[in-house]
């Protein structure tokens, strides 16, 4: 599973839309993801066995954020992810969506060669 499939599975149950950005559709509520850096990580025999992955994940709202960050937080350490960062939140006068970011990060493994 790529971690993009692992980002769909861990967020498939939000009671909003969620997608790998840019979504098709503005809701008035969804969340939207992209990756950031995706880096080696080297063992021992400086031979790359996983790859670090670093994601944005992005709540837009027209309504407050508090409860869907809770669950999303919730939802994100239960699919594997760690939580580097949030916030602060900030409303966007000409969308006039509340949005709330936040970091994560997960390491894969590498596919053999």
């Amino acid at each position: 599973m790529n971690v993009h499939e692992t980002m769909k599975a861990a967020l498939r149950t939000l009671p909003c839309p969620s997608g790998h950005a840019p979504l098709g559709s503005r809701p008035d509520t969804y969340v939207s993801w992209f990756e950031v850096l995706a880096e080696p990580a080297l063992d021992a025999s400086n031979r790359p066995l996983r790859l670090r992955h670093m994601l944005q994940v992005d709540i837009y709202s027209k309504a407050p954020t508090e409860a869907l960050l809770e669950t999303l937080l919730r939802r994100l350490k239960a699919g594997g992810f760690r939580i580097a960062s949030y916030g602060p939140e900030d409303y966007e006068e000409d969308t006039r969506y509340r949005h709330m970011p936040v970091t994560v990060r997960i390491d894969t493994k590498m596919e053999e060669e």
